[in-house]
């Protein structure tokens, strides 16, 4: 069963990246110009609908750790959290009646704000523990994006529980080889890096806590907006449809708009601004689509680059390189001997 709401494609909501770029400006770095060197358009972020790949904001996350020279550029994020920093789950988070009952409604509705990382609550001796996990297949996600949920999570449920209200104990399963000191001096607890598991434990008590905003009316308002915005992508999208069909077509060199039109019975004009009311293009789906089965196909041994150049539908393979490179800012066969080694 897909886990993301766009499938085979993890994307964050918009209004997410609009704080990391008003963290960027605050430092003296020009979102803008950060975002399109990523590959995305800040302006649409101004649409409450944008979501954006995940794999593009893990270009973003890295430019702004580079730019800034900062490892810990997370850290920044607690200055500008406000509650529609997640759109609707924020602001339903901040009206619920406690703590725990915003910790359930966060488990229920994180796809809203991020599909990339599954969450999950275990309660157990006294404790809750939110678990964030990244599958396999929703690679590659930020480190510091994870960091960053979990840093504003924490600070909003600050915001509606007490200035005071700290977790006990904090993971990440990514290394950190400077900066620890920063994180728990925000968390204050202990932060463990190179863990098991990323996730943040809350003493349960703590949890019980009635939020300072209560407006259980309106958390529920928002909940029914939420299911209804959820449930506008079970039915599956025409990019899906269109991903779909370029995995039959790509080898066969058929993978033009103008086929696709054709297959789908609608004129090219008709299928770009369908594709339009879904924020996608159909040459994004074909790079993503190309991207994802080179990931796929560049790990088995027995695919020569000559043959991954006709199985993605590439003229030739200059051009296939070129691509590649642009995925990942390595050569084919570098990447390749890169993960062998």
């Amino acid at each position: 069963m897909a886990t993301t709401l766009i499938p085979d494609t993890p994307t964050t909501i918009a209004s997410w990246a609009r704080l990391l770029a008003q963290a960027l400006d605050a430092c003296g770095i020009e979102s803008v110009q950060l975002f399109a060197e990523a590959g995305l358009d800040l302006k649409r972020a101004r649409d409450p609908n944008t979501r954006f790949p995940a794999r593009d904001m893990a270009k973003v996350w890295a430019l702004a750790v580079e730019r800034s020279g900062d490892p810990c550029f997370a850290l920044r994020l607690p200055e500008f959290v406000h509650p529609s920093m997640y759109n609707a789950l924020s602001m339903a988070l901040v009206s619920s009646q406690n703590l725990r009952e915003a910790v359930d409604r966060a488990v229920r509705y994180h796809r809203l704000a991020s599909d990339a990382a599954e969450l999950v609550v275990e309660e157990q001796h006294g404790q809750v523990s939110l678990i964030y996990h990244v599958p396999p297949q929703n690679e590659p996600v930020a480190p510091e994006a994870l960091e960053g949920f979990m840093i504003t999570s924490v600070a909003l449920m600050r915001s509606v529980g007490g200035a005071e209200l700290s977790p006990c104990e904090v993971y990440f399963r990514h290394s950190k080889k400077t900066g620890a000191d920063r994180y728990e001096a925000f968390f204050h607890a202990p932060v463990t890096f190179d863990a098991g598991q990323t996730k943040v434990v809350y003493r349960s008590q703590d949890l019980q806590r009635d939020c300072l905003h209560a407006n259980p009316a309106l958390a529920e308002d928002l909940e029914q907006w939420m299911r209804k915005y959820l449930a506008r992508y079970k039915e599956e999208s025409l990019g899906a449809r269109i991903q779909s069909w370029l995995y039959e077509q790509l080898p066969n060199g058929n993978a033009t708009l103008k086929q696709a039109a054709l297959h789908f019975h609608m004129s090219p004009r008709t299928l770009q601004r369908k594709l339009q009311l879904e924020q996608i293009t159909f040459k994004d789906i074909l790079d993503q689509t190309r991207h994802q089965l080179a990931l796929r196909y560049i790990d088995e041994a027995d695919v020569s680059i000559a043959e991954l150049t006709f199985l993605l539908g590439f003229s030739d393979q200059s051009n296939f390189t070129h691509a590649f490179r642009r995925w990942t800012g390595l050569p084919p066969q570098q990447y390749r001997s890169k993960q062998y080694n």
